[in-house]
């Protein structure tokens, strides 16, 4: 996505809480996961601005379930479907990382 402020991540730390996204037209999965393998099931949250909330409240959640410190989410760039997504994402305390993008 153009402009966007994807960061690489190179290590997953112990603490770090790790989000993974799947993009949809309308409406995206997610799950939240430790690197030590602790994780929560498979979610659903809709392209609206209570679907982006209900993410960051799951986020925040599984944060504090998990005792993580850190999060970074990840997601496939998927062209104009995850634009909401990445300028929600991009106000919050979180390492944005963009798969399929080569730097």
């Amino acid at each position: 996505m153009k402009g966007s402020r994807a960061k690489k991540a190179n290590t997953i730390q112990e603490g770090t809480l790790i989000v993974a996204i799947d993009i949809g037209m309308t409406s995206n999965h997610g799950c939240c996961t430790t690197a030590d393998g602790r994780s929560t099931k498979t979610f659903r949250f809709d392209n609206t601005r209570e679907g982006l909330d209900t993410l960051w409240n799951m986020v925040l959640a599984s944060k504090t379930r998990f005792q993580c410190n850190e999060v970074i989410i990840g997601y496939e760039s998927t062209g104009p479907y995850g634009e909401p997504l990445i300028h929600y994402l991009n106000q919050k305390p979180a390492t944005i990382v963009r798969r399929g993008t080569r730097r």
